[in-house]
């Protein structure tokens, strides 16, 4: 599967109207650090599970957009290994970085 990237202008519309990260009215953390959370999501097309990570593109006062792209890059690149989580689609909003990937 190839990966897609979007930029979304003043939302998360575009995340939104593939994806859903609420279980009934709870939304499911999988994993939370000091710059990033990772939701359980669910594709609408299909049903498949898959993790959602919203990373913060500004992190005291500093612009980290480079950091979240790195990774996206490290993703894209290791797409052909088996143990690593394939990169799904990327979303940009005004202030994070949606990197969705396997469960």
């Amino acid at each position: 599967m190839l990966c897609t990237y979007r930029v979304c202008g003043g939302g998360v519309w575009p995340f939104v109207a593939a994806w859903t990260c609420n279980d009934g009215r709870w939304s499911v953390v999988v994993g939370r650090g000091k710059y990033a959370v990772v939701k359980r999501c669910v594709c609408r097309l299909s049903g498949a599970d898959y993790a959602a990570k919203f990373v913060h593109k500004r992190r005291r006062g500093r612009d980290c957009r480079h950091e979240a792209l790195h990774e996206v890059r490290m993703l894209t690149m290791t797409r052909a290994q088996p143990r690593i989580v394939d990169l799904v689609e990327v979303f940009e909003t005004r202030t994070d970085f949606v990197i969705v990937t396997e469960l």
